[in-house]
């Protein structure tokens, strides 16, 4: 691969990585205590930071929604 290649690669990769979005586990549920089952539905199509008795974390890096 040519050094023209290996950049639009990693232009490519790099315009890629700054539009991804995570949500973030904190696996903080209502009701659940220590080494309880986590309910098959947790990180399931994050909206907001706090979804039912789900609560979630967010830093700027946005939601994932559509994520089963």
């Amino acid at each position: 691969m040519n050094t023209a290649a290996h950049f639009v690669a990693i232009g490519s990769l790099s315009l890629t990585a700054g539009l991804a979005n995570a949500s973030i586990l904190t696996f903080v549920i209502d009701g659940i205590s220590n080494f309880a089952a986590i309910p098959q539905a947790y990180g399931d199509r994050i909206s907001s930071l706090d979804d039912g008795i789900f609560h979630y974390d967010e830093q700027g890096e946005g939601f994932t929604p559509n994520v089963l």
